[in-house]
């Protein structure tokens, strides 16, 4: 019997890099970059505490950067080649741009997370609910940290690939939940954490979160976040910094997780 050669599997291709405010020396967080193919935007992701982002590019070929971020110049960058199996490294600088604002005068602020939050703690008031004096008094560093010493939650790290596109290792963590199916899901002020955004999870910052909901199983879930548990057409999202971001499970009600940030609260 004949061996038969296998074709080798392409190697992902991608652009990473860290965004920088040159006068201040320092990275620039939240910024939002596209991959440009022409006036056509194929890509796009966030900046996070570090200012770093990584871009994936799905084949070879020509290709430019914009970056938008409020308070700075929206810039793009010169045309470059990315090759097969290529992960581009860039440092991209921008400059601060004066922003003149009208007078503001604020008559009512629209406190739909915290509204949402006291709600479900309040009328449903199953499942934990961690305040914004309980995020301050776990300061967590990670997003996480949160689940550290929880009821019937298991947090723990493991060494792992961090980054898929150049195989670099790191501490990743494993959130289960010790009722029900075990797996989590997530949501980031009414977004749900999928494989295409999975940034609005991995890049929240120890400022950023100000209240978390954590329902273990089924039966805490409030009825209205029950779609979001269900895990019968989509992956779980279980390790948003490993190769195999998402695991695929059977059908099944994974518990959630919602975080609420300052943006919404």
């Amino acid at each position: 019997m004949q061996a038969q050669q296998l074709n080798p599997l392409p190697t992902p291709q991608a652009v990473r890099g860290n965004v920088i405010d040159p006068d201040a020396l320092a990275p620039v967080v939240s910024a939002e970059i596209f991959l440009l193919s022409g006036e056509d935007r194929l890509q796009a992701t966030l900046s996070n505490g570090a200012g770093y982002f990584l871009l994936p590019v799905r084949e070879p070929g020509t290709y430019r950067l914009e970056v938008r971020r409020l308070g700075y110049q929206t810039t793009r960058s010169e045309s470059f080649e990315v090759e097969s199996g290529e992960v581009l490294t860039v440092e991209f600088r921008v400059q601060r741009d004066a922003i003149q604002l009208e007078p503001l005068v604020v008559t009512a602020r629209n406190r739909r997370g915290m509204n949402e939050f006291l709600r479900n703690m309040d009328d449903w008031g199953r499942g934990l609910f961690l305040t914004p004096e309980a995020i301050d008094s776990i300061a967590p560093r990670h997003w996480a940290d949160v689940f550290s010493g929880q009821e019937d939650m298991w947090l723990s790290w493991n060494w792992g690939v961090i980054d898929p596109f150049t195989g670099s290792t790191g501490a990743v963590p494993n959130v289960r939940s010790l009722r029900g199916a075990g797996c989590m899901v997530y949501v980031v002020d009414r977004t749900r954490v999928t494989a295409d955004n999975s940034f609005v999870l991995t890049g929240l910052s120890r400022e950023s979160i100000v209240a978390v909901e954590i329902y273990r199983s089924p039966n805490e879930i409030p009825p209205h976040l029950l779609w979001q548990a269900d895990n019968e057409s989509e992956a779980s999202f279980t390790n948003p910094l490993s190769a195999t971001v998402f695991t695929t499970l059977e059908t099944q009600i994974c518990g959630v997780a919602v975080y609420w940030t300052r943006r919404v609260w």
